[in-house]
């Protein structure tokens, strides 16, 4: 079949390079072909495929004579085609204003949404939690502070006791406290048990080691030297004195540091240790 040349400039405009007349299809469909003969099983179960594939020169056919201008074009047809291009780029000016008004909008109507003013916790229920951790920080006791003490123990086997408060002693302030324990109780008897409770135990202010703990670890950790040295007499220097209240100790109105460094003290000492001494 040969073209104007109107007609392959316009076939050329259209981007079509090879252009066949309907009925040449409709006759070419009659014979048979492979691709008849090739047979199109739809998948399983799949509704998309449940209607009959038709040949594909049934399907192309309409869209080509459709979109094909007929073989030789009227100056009428022409000005209708010229006509619906002039109505069709209006219309397609058209759509790019509306997505950028579109898109301006957008956050407008973004931001008058109702979940964005929403608060991010509701006031009621924040101030509820508010209230309970206030409830809970009143219930949570306060911690005391935990005193600060050393306590220096000599435990003979007789079942007498010193105690002194002083921990950085020197070999002197030993064989002083050695030479009162002899005045109490003879020289044959010889200490169990020489050591040092410190408080508090470790070095943690958010653990409770106030008086109360620090007494009670204390007294604990008599009764532990009990199974050593049993106690019977408990002689307590002056600067520890408060800490065996519970033992009913001989209270001595010195350290032992005092009594080393003044005859004084020692003589009120001894007169005051009389009464206490320790028989057979």
């Amino acid at each position: 079949m040969e073209f104007t040349g109107a007609q392959l400039q316009y076939l050329d405009h259209l981007g079509i390079d090879v252009w066949v007349p309907r009925e040449q299809l409709l006759q070419q469909a009659v014979a048979p072909s492979h691709v008849d003969q090739q047979q199109v099983v739809p998948p399983v179960n799949d509704g998309a495929f449940s209607e009959p594939v038709r040949h594909a020169s049934e399907a192309i056919a309409p869209q080509v004579s459709a979109s094909m201008p007929a073989a030789n074009p009227s100056p009428q047809a022409s000005t209708q085609i010229s006509n619906h291009d002039a109505a069709v780029a209006p219309a397609a000016n058209q759509v790019a204003p509306a997505v950028v008004q579109s898109a301006a909008t957008a956050p407008a109507n973004q931001s008058a949404s109702p979940l964005n003013s929403a608060p991010a916790y509701p006031v009621s229920d924040l101030k509820a939690v508010q209230g309970n951790k206030q409830a809970d920080q009143a219930e949570q006791p306060s911690i005391e502070k935990a005193p600060i003490f050393n306590i220096q123990f000599w435990c003979y086997s007789s079942g007498l006791w010193l105690v002194s408060g002083s921990v950085n002693l020197e070999p002197e302030h030993h064989k002083l406290v050695h030479n009162i324990a002899q005045f109490v109780q003879g020289k044959k008897r010889k200490p169990r048990h020489v050591g040092i409770f410190s408080w508090p135990m470790i070095d943690s202010p958010n653990i409770d080691q106030g008086p109360e703990v620090a007494a009670k670890h204390l007294k604990d950790h008599i009764h532990r030297l009990q199974e050593i040295s049993a106690v019977t007499k408990v002689l307590a220097f002056s600067d520890c004195d408060e800490w065996f209240s519970h033992l009913n100790p001989v209270k001595a109105d010195f350290t032992v540091d005092e009594i080393l460094q003044s005859a004084e003290n020692k003589k009120a000492l001894w007169q005051q240790l009389l009464p206490h001494q320790i028989t057979e």
